[in-house]
């Protein structure tokens, strides 16, 4: 999940035309992320879900898979991290990580899902299961926007939440 919204199912990897395009993704060794979220987003099936979070990767492609900032891929090309926000994310265009984290820490979404993740954590549960509780993260979410604006006012929030503050044995209310 990426700031907590629902995605589609995934496809069913048995259909052969679907399954291919998975190992062609897999195996095409001389295309960068860019060039692969091309394919992704303008293919079908692919297109209507990775049109909802590929933007997300891409203003991250600074970075190599242990977090290193680099300009250029190993083949010497410039990395582009510039992108689109998806619609349910305001749609803004950012040209890098900073401005991506700018943009998405203003969203309502950013820190409601802080708050959700927080609770779910304080109550010990996992992913999914918490619409008991959900009045509890909209009630907390709502202190902290009318706050600082800090993670700390957020944590404090949810911890002296009800939803929090009378959790019994085995998580919940």
């Amino acid at each position: 999940r990426i700031l907590c919204a629902a995605q589609p199912p995934e496809p069913n990897r048995d259909d052969p035309v679907i399954s291919t395009g998975i190992d062609m993704q897999l195996m095409d060794a001389n295309s960068n992320e860019r060039q692969k979220s091309v394919y992704r987003t303008t293919t079908s099936p692919c297109f209507g879900c990775h049109r909802s979070f590929d933007a997300f990767g891409l203003v991250l492609e600074n970075f190599d898979a242990i977090g290193r900032f680099r300009t250029k891929y190993d083949d010497g090309t410039v990395i582009d991290a510039s992108g689109t926000l998806p619609q349910t994310f305001g749609g803004a265009p950012v040209t890098n990580a900073a401005e991506f984290a700018a943009k998405v820490t203003t969203l309502g979404a950013f820190s409601r899902c802080m708050a959700l993740n927080l609770t779910r954590y304080a109550l010990t549960q996992v992913v999914g299961g918490l619409d008991r509780n959900e009045a509890g993260v909209c009630g907390a979410h709502k202190r902290f926007l009318s706050g600082d604006g800090t993670f700390s006012s957020l944590l404090r929030e949810v911890l002296v939440s009800r939803t929090v503050a009378v959790r019994s044995i085995g998580g919940g209310i």
